[in-house]
């Protein structure tokens, strides 16, 4: 079956040019002669309960881009000038959570505290009850609602009304998280921004809809690495952790999520014995070497030591199918003659890493379905890292080096020019690397990047290329994305807090439209001063690409040249005085509008007392700089590059 997937897409990459094709997302059904809707609520609750949804599916076997959202408000009402007769009901302590967050954000927007209640305290259930029902419930059945895998996979979620009341539910756990922020955003308008701002309207009513939701993502598990987020942020936002998807060990043997080969095979302990597995010297490696330097004793032996920690890792991870095997986060890989032969053989140094996990992947698949220690059914991908100086896909024999069925490719490109679309000529080289993996597996996990890193306060303008990026690797298989940004840094500026909203969002629904995505954050994160940001943010993006395009940026000033960053000043100072009427009307808005607003301050003021620090006197230019620091502090901004905090370009002036 591989070999016809590598002939054909040759066959295609020699006759296509490299154009991409929109795509068409399928809605979700239920299997035919499925008789789900008489499933009972218990079958119900112990399914939505599973601590981890990832237990039946990771990639690429699940069901994938459901977008049904139908919506239409009545003549009732949830809530009528603050007051309500709707109560909150659970079943048990698992969802109180979720129905808190309802509670919570009901109150915020009109005053009016919904009551929870448990299930075993409805005695009156009818057409006419008013209740919302979060999770599971014995009265699911009665109103013919139902939360089946089949339907919801893993993160999916239903919103159902029946009658007067409303049923919340998933057949995970995860998917409620997700479901009782789209209920609220019916209710109150609420929305999440980005890990910084949530928003929501302020109300004296809210009538009650008539409501059919079902929705499922379009990347089954989904994370943007930028800053830090609660577990409200990421529910809102219907972000994944990292705990979701990747078999780790922290506790038994520290075999991390990535970046793990040492963890694998440390030189601690194999090194004096077997210094063939290493690059270099066992004593100093940066990497493993694939090859055991040629000796196939060493080889084998090699292998047969990484699969036992691979084995220990499915073993103590039966709630995940997903684990990887990848190399040091170093861009040297090992230059022995046998690792040079293999580089001349297939054309790229990756070559010996593929085929030892393709080695690991062919021990995996026998020892689950032949062993007796694992659930012979059980589908777990091992996934090998295409990254720095691994990137390079194979160009010569490339039909022995095809992936085992079960070996999935997690692709990194991290040299990739992300202010670029993937389509554009400055990606050709890359996006032509990608056809040459693509012929190898069917399986695919992404990892995309979104920021400078080493400089944060400086625009890295990848806004834009979303859409067309998220939409092409969809097309492409990939189901499991992280897309890392400034991951350290607690707050940023340089319009990150768009970046997170826009993956977010994107991610779910590749067919939301990013204009119209983008045009939504500023209205409602900026209020009155939506227009002035606006045309601060057209500048900005105006200012870098005509830079860019003319390949005159040979430092900062020729970027952004004093001229401009004093009028860019002058915007947030109007900016903040277009708030004035909402700190009358809502001073708790007016403190999230504003901060976000000092947030994206920090970059200009940063260029200026940086970069422009001799056009003021000594006072004044102390004044800025900590009018700078203050601001930096409302911000949460704690890091000015991955590796630098930002203390440490403060320290080095002198006041």
């Amino acid at each position: 079956m591989k070999e016809k997937k590598y002939f054909k897409k040759v066959v295609s990459l020699l006759l296509a040019a490299s154009t991409f094709c929109t795509i068409s997302l399928f809605a979700g059904c239920k299997k035919e002669g499925d008789d789900s809707e008489s499933q009972s609520a218990q079958n119900n609750q112990e399914s939505v309960e599973n601590k981890n949804p990832f237990a039946e599916s990771v990639y690429p076997n699940v069901k994938l881009g459901t977008h049904i959202n139908e919506v239409e408000p009545t003549d009732g009402f949830i809530v009528n000038n603050g007051q309500s007769n709707y109560k909150i009901v659970v079943n048990g302590a698992a969802y109180l959570w979720n129905a808190e967050q309802i509670q919570k954000y009901v109150k915020e927007s009109t005053g009016c505290t919904l009551s929870i209640i448990n299930e075993a305290d409805v005695a009156d259930y009818n057409d006419n009850s008013k209740y919302i029902f979060v999770g599971p419930n014995k009265f699911m059945d009665e109103a013919n609602i139902d939360y089946t895998f089949e339907e919801l996979g893993t993160n999916g979620f239903k919103i159902k009304s029946h009658g007067s009341s409303f049923f919340i539910g998933a057949y995970y756990k995860r998917g409620v998280d997700y479901a009782v922020f789209e209920f609220l955003h019916h209710l109150i308008g609420f929305e999440q921004y980005s890990t910084r701002y949530t928003y929501w309207e302020d109300k004296k009513t809210i009538p009650t809809f008539k409501m059919n939701i079902v929705e499922l993502p379009d990347y089954e598990w989904r994370l943007n690495s930028n800053g830090s987020y609660g577990e409200m942020e990421l529910a809102a936002l219907r972000m994944n952790t990292i705990d979701d998807v990747w078999m780790v060990a922290y506790s038994t043997g520290g075999i991390k999520w990535i970046h793990n080969s040492f963890d694998y095979l440390p030189s601690s302990v194999y090194g004096y014995d077997h210094p063939n597995w290493y690059a270099d010297t066992a004593a100093g490696a940066v990497q493993l070497c694939y090859t055991a330097r040629g000796d196939q004793d060493e080889y084998n032996e090699m292998v047969d030591t990484a699969f036992v920690t691979l084995q220990d890792l499915v073993k103590t991870n039966p709630h995940l199918n997903s684990v990887n095997f990848s190399y040091q986060d170093v861009q040297k890989m090992c230059d022995c003659n046998a690792c040079k032969a293999e580089k001349e053989k297939y054309g790229t140094v990756s070559a010996a890493y593929v085929k030892f996990v393709n080695a690991l992947g062919k021990k995996l698949k026998t020892w689950i379905a032949e062993s007796g220690e694992v659930d012979k059914n059980r589908k777990v991908t091992l996934y090998a890292l295409a990254y720095w100086g691994g990137i390079e896909a194979p160009t010569k024999n490339i039909e022995e080096l095809v992936f085992e069925e079960n070996v999935g490719l997690w692709y990194a490109p991290i040299d990739l020019d992300w202010t670029n679309k993937f389509s554009d000529p400055e990606n050709e080289k890359e996006f032509e690397n990608f056809q040459r993996w693509s012929t190898l597996t069917d399986s695919l996990f992404l990892w995309l990047y979104q920021a400078n890193f080493s400089n944060y306060l400086i625009p890295h303008p990848t806004w834009g290329t979303y859409q067309e990026l998220y939409r092409y690797f969809y097309e492409q298989g990939a189901r499991v994305m992280i897309h890392q940004g400034q991951f350290n840094n607690v707050g940023s500026t340089a319009f990150d807090q768009l970046k997170i909203y826009l993956s977010c969002k994107l991610a779910w629904n590749v067919n939301l439209d990013e204009k119209e995505l983008t045009e939504d954050f500023f209205n409602h994160v900026y209020g009155p001063a939506a227009e002035t940001m606006k045309i601060y943010f057209d500048e900005l993006n105006a200012n870098y690409f005509y830079f860019k395009d003319q390949e005159l940026i040979r430092d900062l000033t020729d970027l952004y040249p004093y001229p401009v960053i004093k009028r860019w000043l002058q915007y947030f100072e109007l900016a903040h005085s277009q708030l004035e009427s909402v700190k009358v009307d809502n001073p708790d808005r007016y403190e999230r509008q504003n901060m976000m607003i000092v947030m994206e301050s920090i970059f200009p003021q940063y260029v200026n007392v940086e970069m422009y620090a001799d056009y003021y006197s000594i006072d004044a230019l102390n004044a800025l700089r900590q009018a700078f620091i203050n601001d930096v502090g409302t911000a949460a901004i704690t890091r000015f590059s991955e590796p630098t905090d930002i203390g440490a370009i403060i320290s080095k002036w002198k006041f």
